[in-house]
Parts: structure tokens; C-alpha cells; sequence
């Protein structure tokens, strides 16, 4: 049974159990690292060491007797294009019009409006949170393989920066991806759209579910009984599954806005899988 609670007692617990508990997914579950909804063409990529020019070089200058690392682009690309990730009908370019990482001005007015009409920018936004977990960490790997500042321990204090510089950038990215609650928020981010910290008034009957089963949790008897909550974490995995499933299809319609309060409820579903993880002793590490 639901224990009475006030009502100010009972909103101010649902308030708190919207903000992610400590899974290990990036700086915190569900917390996306900020990206920005800017659009911008990638800067001209002229090395710095040989003036090579290359729009389509990446992470390394393309004059085969220099082979330097270059600098990442400012502003940075988005995430998808940082990790170098096809996408349905889009697969990644070097050089074209991406999402960026940092909000832009008016400068880049002209070269946004052309980005946000690519192919690679409405795949992102309606595809990229399809992109699996396994296909984030072999990209993520690929390039850490060569831009890990071990690699550089012998080379000059301007390359040992910029190796520093963009092997965090890049894991930051990967952080970000690999977690479908932290892809989605990312992904709604790049829309323009922040998550509210509670479900609508609407929504009333999850954050009452929620309760009760995180006190059905924390009352529960392992010792007496192995299987306690045995029921309740396969209903909440199942549960769980078809948010994915509803994210991915609204982000595939264009329609954010049903992928943001899918995301809200996620964030709950993610609480209380935690907490039964804490109690069973199973670690939440991905």
C-alpha cells in the first residue's frame, strides 16, 4: 500500500525523484552535456603546422608528409559528427553542414539555414536516437585508438594540447551517446527543447507509481525472499523498452514534443530500475 503522505511532503519527494539517481552514464543519467541548437558550416581546415587545406580533414591534416594533428573545428560539430556516425540516409561528411556544439550567431546565418535543411541534420534529429550503443563505443574507440594523449607523449607541447583537448571532447561525446536517456535529452536539446524536471498534472498516475514501487523496493526482503521484487523489475524493463520505442518513433515523426514527456517518464522508469539495481547489489555500470 501507498503510505499517506501530505501533500506538500508527496511533491517535494516526486520533485526529487525527477532528478536522476547516480547511475554511471556520463557526469550524471540523463544530464546531457550542453550542446547547442546552432547550426554551422565547419571552419576552413587549413593545418597549422604546413597551411595544407582540406575541408574534409578530420582530427588529422590529410598532406600525407605532415599527417599533424589539427585543432577541433570551432564551433565543434555535433556529437553524431564528431564520432563520425552514419545515419539512414545520411551517412557522415567530412566538411558538411552539421549541428555545432556551441550556439551561434548571426554570422553564421547564412550557412545554418543551409545545415538545417541537409539530409544530415533532419537524419540526426529523426534518426539518432536510433543508433545503437555498440555502434557508439566501436566509433568512439576507433578515434581514441589515435587520439589518446599517450600517443602524443613524445611529440610537441602544441600537439599534446590539442590531443588532450579533443580525446575529452570526444569522450564527452561518447558519454553522451552510448545512454539512450542521455541520447534522447541531447537529441531534444538539438531541437530546442528542455525536459521539465516533473511530468505534467497529467501524468499524476506515474509519479504515484514511482512511489510505491521505490517503497515496495526499499521494504522488501531479500533474505526472506530471493525473488521480492522479481515481478516489479521485469514490468519496469518492459516499461522502459516502450519509451525507447515511443522516443524513437515520435523523433522519427518530427514530433519532439511527445519524445519530451516520453523522456520525463523515462527518467522515472530509470529511478526506480536504479534503486532495485542498489538493492540487489547489481552494479548500474554500462
Amino acid at each position: 500500500m501507498l503510505r499517506a503522505r501530505p501533500t506538500a511532503t508527496l511533491a517535494a519527494a516526486l520533485a526529487a525523484l525527477a532528478r536522476p539517481r547516480a547511475v554511471a552514464v556520463g557526469a550524471a543519467v540523463g544530464v546531457a552535456p550542453a550542446p547547442s541548437r546552432a547550426l554551422a558550416q565547419v571552419p576552413d581546415n587549413h593545418c597549422w603546422k604546413c597551411n595544407h587545406y582540406d575541408p574534409t580533414s578530420t582530427f588529422f591534416c590529410k598532406n600525407a608528409s605532415c599527417s599533424v594533428i589539427l585543432p577541433t573545428p570551432d564551433p565543434a560539430p555535433n556529437f553524431f559528427d564528431l564520432l563520425q556516425l552514419d545515419l539512414p540516409g545520411a551517412p557522415f561528411t567530412p566538411g558538411g553542414p552539421a549541428a555545432s556544439s556551441q550556439a551561434g550567431g548571426d554570422a553564421n546565418a547564412g550557412t545554418d539555414a543551409d545545415a538545417q535543411a541537409s539530409p544530415r541534420h533532419a537524419a540526426i534529429l529523426r534518426h539518432g536516437f536510433t543508433v545503437s550503443a555498440p555502434t557508439v563505443k566501436r566509433a568512439f574507440l576507433s578515434l581514441q585508438q589515435r587520439l589518446h594523449p599517450d600517443n602524443f607523449s613524445t611529440k610537441s607541447d602544441q600537439e599534446r594540447t590539442i590531443s588532450e583537448t579533443s580525446s575529452m571532447l570526444v569522450n564527452r561525446a561518447y558519454q553522451t551517446l552510448r545512454d539512450p536517456l542521455s541520447r534522447a535529452m541531447y537529441i531534444l536539446d538539438l531541437h530546442g527543447i528542455t525536459v521539465p524536471e516533473t511530468p505534467s498534472a497529467a501524468d499524476r498516475d506515474v509519479l504515484l507509481h514511482v512511489v510505491q514501487a521505490l517503497e515496495e523496493i526499499e521494504d522488501a526482503d531479500l533474505h526472506a525472499d530471493p525473488d521480492a521484487i522479481k515481478d516489479l523489475v521485469a514490468s519496469n524493463a518492459r516499461r522502459i523498452e516502450g519509451e525507447h520505442r515511443v522516443i524513437a518513433d515520435a523523433f522519427a515523426r518530427n514530433e519532439p514534443e511527445v519524445a519530451r514527456d516520453a523522456i520525463v517518464r523515462l527518467k522515472y522508469w530509470r529511478n526506480i530500475a536504479a534503486a532495485a539495481d542498489e538493492k540487489l547489489g547489481v552494479s548500474s555500470d554500462a
